[in-house]
């Protein structure tokens, strides 16, 4: 029972910071020559790792082409929720 808990709590991190690999995905391989991008990569090369993590929360609405925003992804992401709601039986999977 309490490894179901473990494997929910650890499924619900990975989901929520599937958010954050996005921007980073998104500042180092899918927009590199953005400005934005730029600044971040500037700073977490500098190894200021608190001010690249702030100057994403403050300037997030600049990343108007993340993947996840997109329609395909929410359609795909919707059909791979309800397949793993109705498939699996853990805790993990839900």
């Amino acid at each position: 029972m309490i490894w179901q808990w473990i494997g929910f709590i650890f499924g619900g991190g990975l989901g929520w910071s599937l958010v954050f690999f996005d921007v980073i995905a998104y500042t180092y391989i899918l927009h590199p020559e953005t400005q934005l991008s730029l600044y971040i990569r500037h700073q977490i090369k500098s190894k200021q790792f608190k001010q690249a993590y702030e100057s994403i929360k403050r300037r997030r609405s600049e990343f108007n082409k993340l993947t996840t925003r997109s329609v395909l992804f929410q359609i795909v992401w919707v059909v791979l929720a309800v397949f793993g709601l109705t498939s699996v039986n853990g805790l993990f999977g839900k």
